[in-house]
């Protein structure tokens, strides 16, 4: 008697340990089965370009590129600037060099920026434009990137919008001067 009940507990481990084995099976047949849908997928698909030679040519993070010390090559970038090849002339640029600088200290009393921003701003726009043209490059879109990009490097950060609203105002007054002259 105590052998027909051991047989039927055998007997249903064993039928047990057949569907375990056969799930395992089923369950290595899906892994296979996937493994060759992936493999289909990925002939398909392109990888991505890690690893891969890049697309542009160079970047170059030297401070040679902003420093102008009196070497042969900076006093030839100061007295040849890239505004004078694209049909500005010399005073013009120095007008709009020393605009921007006006503007700059004037937007950075409004904002109540410390002098010491309004001077890093300063250099930041004379600097750009000894790279750069007036012509290709609106000096009143710089003046405001640079008191945003010194207010933040000399740490008395202020909103974009605060920046935009602040030579809105300035444009206003402006305006206002040059109608009350005519």
């Amino acid at each position: 008697m105590t052998l027909a009940p051991k047989s039927s507990k055998n007997s249903g481990e064993h039928s047990q340990r057949k569907t375990n084995l056969n799930s395992a099976t089923s369950d290595i047949k899906d892994v296979k089965e996937e493994q060759l849908m992936g493999d289909d997928i990925s002939t398909k698909i392109k990888l991505s370009s890690f690893g891969q030679r890049r697309l542009f040519s160079s970047i170059n993070i030297s401070a040679d590129k902003w420093l102008l010390t009196l070497d042969e090559h900076s006093v030839a970038k100061l007295d040849n600037p890239p505004s004078l090849p694209d049909g500005l002339d010399r005073k013009t640029e120095l007008d709009l060099r020393y605009l921007g600088c006006e503007i700059i200290q004037s937007g950075a009393i409004l904002l109540r920026i410390p002098q010491v921003a309004a001077a890093t701003a300063q250099i930041l726009y004379q600097r750009f434009y000894y790279q750069r043209s007036f012509v290709r490059h609106h000096f009143e879109y710089t003046v405001m990137a640079c008191l945003l990009l010194a207010s933040k490097i000399e740490e008395a950060p202020r909103r974009p919008r605060d920046v935009i609203n602040v030579f809105h105002r300035l444009e206003h007054l402006h305006g206002k001067r040059n109608e009350s002259k005519k």
